[in-house]
């Protein structure tokens, strides 16, 4: 399967090969390593991230892939069997893994940085700005080896196999021109709390800004009355924004009570014999 996209259907604009390697039997990987089979190791030093070990073709690579890359790999490819720990801190992939890892390493050892820069920029202008930059890229933006969307030329394969991975998103194999990072619950908080803020100034104004005021106030009076637990998660985001200071110290209330609840609760269990203590050395 070719690397490049020049013709192809669907949006998509890059693919990893499809090569299938067999999944192998734990014991086998052990035996692998007692044997001191030899790996091409290509990870750089001063990188950082964790260092795996797949194989492609008829050798075994190692390199770093990011934290986060690492991260979701993990979270994409579950099964324990497909990572096995080996004593020099590395981690040997297997199955399905090791096959996600191996093919898109297959198609960038044979890319060139402008080579994978033009496939994922020049056939759908609308893609660099649908992807942005993200959390698994902005530690290899820090070392200024790319920027949002491009690859810097001179990167060497680990670094531009680090950056197909984060930007196959769904991990299938393939880069979409539409694919998109779901946002994070802290992220969608944090737009939460940009859009009161936003609001803001138009709150304390005119007849809108009464209003705004009482349901502050209202919101604010019922957690005092009943509680944090009262009120909806989306109350709870508003009244943060809007009152930090009170949120913090209902926060505090709210866990005193509980504590005092709990420890109330066990007394009266021990009370009515519905609850034993037992003191003893173990």
């Amino acid at each position: 399967m070719n690397s490049i996209n020049t013709n192809l259907a669907n949006d998509v604009l890059l693919y990893a090969q499809d090569n299938q390697i067999a999944k192998k039997e734990l014991i086998e990987l052990k035996n692998e390593e007692k044997q001191g089979l030899k790996i091409n190791d290509l990870s750089t030093r001063a990188s950082s991230g964790k260092k795996v070990v797949f194989q492609n073709g008829d050798e075994l690579i190692a390199l770093k892939l990011s934290d986060e890359n690492f991260k979701s790999l993990q979270e994409n490819f579950r099964s324990y069997t497909n990572y096995l720990p080996r004593v020099d801190g590395s981690i040997r992939l297997n199955g399905e893994a090791e096959n996600f890892i191996s093919n898109w390493f297959s198609s960038v050892k044979g890319m060139d940085s402008k080579s994978i820069n033009s496939a994922l920029n020049s056939e759908n202008s609308s893609f660099e700005l649908k992807f942005g930059a993200s959390k698994g890229l902005n530690s290899l933006a820090k070392a200024n080896e790319i920027n949002e969307n491009q690859i810097r030329e001179n990167a060497n394969i680990e670094k531009r196999l680090n950056f197909v991975i984060d930007k196959d998103v769904n991990k299938d194999g393939k880069i979409g021109a539409n694919e998109e990072k779901p946002k994070t619950l802290g992220q969608l908080l944090t737009e939460v709390k940009e859009s009161l803020n936003d609001a803001a100034p138009t709150i304390i104004t005119g007849a809108s800004g009464g209003k705004n005021n009482e349901e502050e106030e209202s919101l604010l009076e019922k957690a005092q009355k009943e509680g944090l637990s009262s009120l909806t998660p989306e109350e709870r985001a508003k009244l943060e924004a809007q009152n930090p200071q009170k949120f913090k110290e209902l926060e505090g209330k709210s866990l005193e009570d509980l504590s005092q609840n709990l420890t109330q609760s066990l007394i009266e269990q021990v009370k009515n014999g519905e609850t034993q203590l037992v003191d003893k050395f173990v």
